[in-house]
């Protein structure tokens, strides 16, 4: 899943900022020393949010 919110000002075309939501899963079976409490799979869930505010 994935989601980008766009914040303009009304009636105008530029983009005062945005935030982006992408969640997921990560394989992490390669890695030399997993994280304590991994499943056996290796996958286990991700998050990242991205913020960006541009000041006029």
């Amino acid at each position: 899943m994935t989601g980008v919110h766009v914040a303009i000002e009304p009636g105008k075309t530029m983009i005062l900022g945005y935030h982006a939501i992408n969640v997921g899963t990560m394989n992490v079976a390669k890695l030399a020393s997993p994280p304590r409490g991994t499943p056996r799979h290796g996958e286990i869930p991700r998050f990242y949010s991205s913020n960006r505010w541009l000041s006029i």
